[in-house]
């Protein structure tokens, strides 16, 4: 998949079809939807994925 494709996903709470690369459009609201929302899981590994790079380069810049 290139980068100017899209993950295409769904948004249970506005009931609509959403684009997963962009994210929730609600992510401070309340959702009822939110444990079995793919969009939201997405944002958690990227982020999980972005700190452990961030760990990475602080144990690797400590002399």
């Amino acid at each position: 998949m290139s980068n100017s494709e899209s993950l295409p996903g769904f948004c249970a709470k506005d009931n609509i079809e959403a684009d997963m690369d962009k994210g929730c459009k609600h992510p401070t609201d309340f959702c009822q939807h939110r444990t079995s929302c793919m969009i939201h899981f997405i944002e958690k590994e990227r982020g999980r994925d972005k700190n452990r790079k961030n760990g990475d380069n602080l144990t690797e810049n400590k002399d």
